[in-house]
């Protein structure tokens, strides 16, 4: 077992999050622990212990404003219990991947609050690239968009604990592209967010319709001296019958966080909201 490709990145203000990677993990309980010091030498601070479970990364909120701009190390250990043993790996001190720039960071707070005016809530599932293989796919010699094990990505849960967010989106443009001989309508936005959560294509994003939408290849960032702060990219549409919309998608009417003079309000339909623009009484 290893802990690899770990990640520190500062994207917001409040917060600084660490992402990793696992290979070839052991059988049993994983937990994972995050440190933190101000040298790659230690001494270090535990901030955390917590189950694996489906998640990649951890958010360091711990950290106050006169450290936020100092040099700061991260290591993650996995640590992974069973009946007979305990087996650990820690990863080598990591630093910030990007050093973060205060102008940037404002200027993301500022497209936060764009967003909740422009916008509409989302959540964000980024897919899984590495961890157990599909069993029921392994057994088909290859991942299928009908599989409810792995929902096409060949590696066994499909995609990590969905991340809550706000996405905007352009009209719908529709084209159709020929494959094997057929026709096929694709449907696809233009659509933009803030640095949060960073995406790669073939991530998927659940709108506030339920409508799941495929990240396409090649994501314009827009950044300041190589700190990222917006996400410009084309979702495709998914066909309803695809396996990821047997996901589970937590409430985003629960999620979504009241303003003054605009809001989110539920439709009799439980699993959508619409937007409410009425002013909202004290």
């Amino acid at each position: 077992m290893k802990v690899y490709d770990v990640r520190v990145l500062p994207l917001h203000a409040d917060h600084v999050e660490i992402e990793w990677c696992i290979e070839d993990i052991a059988p049993g309980e994983a937990v994972i622990t995050v440190s933190r010091s101000e040298s790659p030498e230690g001494p270090w601070t535990e901030l955390d212990s917590v189950p694996l479970g489906d998640n990649n990364y951890y958010r360091d909120f711990s950290i106050d404003p006169t450290q936020y701009l100092r040099r700061l190390y991260y290591k993650v250990k996995c640590s992974v219990t069973s009946e007979t043993t305990t087996v650990s790996h820690e990863s080598d001190p990591t630093t910030f991947m990007i050093q973060p720039i205060k102008a940037a960071l404002h200027m993301v707070k500022r497209l936060e609050a764009l967003l909740r005016t422009v916008g509409e809530p989302a959540h964000f599932f980024i897919r899984r690239t590495w961890g157990p293989r599909c069993p029921v796919c392994g057994r088909r010699g290859g991942a299928t968009s009908t599989c409810d094990v792995c929902y096409g990505t060949g590696v066994a849960g499909g995609y990590y604990t969905p991340i809550f967010g706000f996405i905007a989106k352009s009209n719908l443009n529709s084209t159709r592209m020929v494959y094997a001989g057929v026709e096929i309508p694709i449907d696809s936005r233009r659509m933009w967010t803030t640095n949060y959560p960073l995406l790669k294509a073939k991530d998927l994003i659940v709108d506030s319709m339920g409508i799941r939408w495929e990240i396409a290849p090649g994501i314009n960032v827009t950044d300041m001296k190589g700190f990222p702060f917006r996400q410009i990219f084309t979702g495709n549409r998914i066909p309803s019958d695809d396996a990821t919309y047997k996901l589970s998608v937590p409430s985003l009417y629960d999620a979504v966080q009241k303003r003054e003079n605009r809001g989110w309000k539920q439709t009799r339909d439980s699993s959508k909201i619409i937007p409410d623009f009425s002013r909202e009484e004290d």
